[in-house]
């Protein structure tokens, strides 16, 4: 079974891209993914990172299946996957919290170039046009506006652990 609180998590994160828009739930949705991979061990590691990436990337890629329904079914499931190997980097302890806007930013990095030559899209900077941080991907591009997302999510973790 996947985590109810992975899928919530990528659900939060694709209500922040187009056409919803409402960039906040990005950072909700960092908080609650980091804060889900407290104290797991790595299996139930990747099975958060499925489901989230399930989450955010099923309804985040939709568009596809207007170009090839088997292509959508087939890059949902690789996304999700690097979405889920990433978060088996990610260490169970409170390194977490620096880990886990590392493995955010090489999720995109990946996705970014692999499969299909890269599925940009549904990516996380997208939800982040209208938001405060947008503006740093003028000094970084995307993977500074990505880490952004992370730092910020883990801070959040961090303060609701607290």
């Amino acid at each position: 079974m996947l985590s109810a609180a992975g899928l919530g998590a990528g659900l939060l994160v694709t209500a922040s891209l187009p056409p919803f828009g409402w960039w906040p739930l990005a950072v909700f949705g960092a908080a609650v993914l980091v804060g889900t991979l407290r104290a797991r061990p790595w299996p139930r590691r990747l099975l958060v990172g499925m489901a989230a990436g399930l989450g955010w990337l099923g309804p985040g890629l939709w568009w596809i299946v207007d170009f090839s329904a088997p292509g959508y079914v087939a890059a949902t499931i690789v996304e999700a996957a690097i979405v889920a190997l990433a978060m088996v980097a990610v260490p169970p302890g409170r390194g977490r919290l620096v880990a886990f806007p590392a493995a955010l930013v090489l999720t995109g990095v990946v996705a970014g170039h692999w499969p299909f030559g890269g599925v940009p899209l549904a990516g996380i900077p997208l939800g982040q046009a209208a938001g405060p941080l947008a503006p740093a991907a003028r000094l970084g591009g995307h993977l500074l506006l990505t880490a952004l997302v992370g730092v910020s999510g883990a801070a959040l973790a961090a303060l609701a652990e607290w």
